[in-house]
């Protein structure tokens, strides 16, 4: 079980890792891919607050990565409930 779970865990952070630009810049990679990313979760987690820092992106960039980072938080929220919802109605504890 162990192995599995943590062979998803490394997955999960190289692909991460791979969207937030710490593997490869997103400034190395075609615009097509640059635009894509900078609508994700990572890309706002590191490249765009050191880019924003750098002064490379500006006032509207930030109020859009708020923007992506808030709907991401929200989402995710939702997910988690709806995730723990499910998992208290199929499971019910019995005996204590």
């Amino acid at each position: 079980w162990l192995d599995v779970v943590w062979t998803l865990l490394a997955m999960t952070r190289m692909v991460a890792s791979f969207v937030m630009g710490e593997l490869v810049p997103i400034s190395l990679m075609p615009r097509a891919v640059e635009a894509a990313f900078r609508t994700t979760f990572p890309y706002w987690t590191l490249c765009g607050p050191i880019e924003i820092a750098m002064g490379r992106q500006g006032v509207p960039d930030f109020l859009r990565g708020l923007v992506v980072l808030s709907c991401s938080i929200v989402g995710l929220q939702a997910l988690a409930l709806f995730t723990w919802r499910r998992g208290l109605r199929r499971y019910g504890g019995v005996g204590a």
